[in-house]
């Protein structure tokens, strides 16, 4: 946890679908769509960790019809995945 960091501090956290010790699963602030956030305060993951996430994605979403957008734009400290229909 970064103290400075709004996510760290669980401040700017929207609607959320879920959480647990990995990740959070909520609204995107900015464009209003759902994202799943890596919890620890860092830019990139793992190849593992990667996987977890699109995972939580597949299992949470119906993912016919959406794909995953992992470009960080407005969030360069926690790597996070936009899920956009």
């Amino acid at each position: 946890m970064k103290n400075d960091c709004p996510l760290c501090k669980r401040e700017e956290i929207t609607r959320k679908y879920c959480e647990n010790n990995k990740v959070w699963v909520v609204d995107c602030k900015t464009c209003g769509v759902p994202m799943i956030v890596w919890k620890e305060h860092k830019p990139t993951v793992t190849d593992e960790e990667k996987a977890y996430m699109v995972k939580m994605a597949n299992i949470l979403f119906d993912m016919r019809d959406k794909k995953i957008d992992d470009r960080m734009r407005s969030l360069p400290d926690h790597y996070h995945m936009h899920i956009r229909g």
